[in-house]
């Protein structure tokens, strides 16, 4: 899908965490990006296409850390919490689409 590679690169910019990470420049980063693909983006199929790369990275993470890893390191605990918020994300695209 044309999209692949754009919500590969959204979704690895949103795994940056850390102190030196400026979430706005992140942001800006984003946006230039996007605006710069030069195809228009199929926002349900990107955000599918986003939330595989999430779950691959997730399991990635979560396999090369251990187990008893998955509940401290941050990296991991971010991710997690960017997976319950898609379904409702995903979620309100469908009603919307719905109504």
């Amino acid at each position: 899908h044309p999209c692949f590679d754009a919500a590969y690169f959204v979704e690895c910019l949103a795994n940056q965490v850390g102190p030196l990470v400026d979430p706005s420049h992140l942001r800006r980063l984003e946006r230039a990006f996007l605006a710069g693909f030069g195809e228009p983006v199929d926002g349900p199929m990107f955000v599918l296409l986003r939330l595989r790369h999430l779950v691959c990275a997730y399991v990635s993470e979560a396999r090369r850390g251990g187990v008893a890893s998955l509940r401290t390191w941050p990296g991991l605990v971010a991710m997690r919490a960017r997976l319950r918020r898609f379904v409702d994300i995903l979620s309100l695209r469908t009603r919307a689409r719905a109504a």
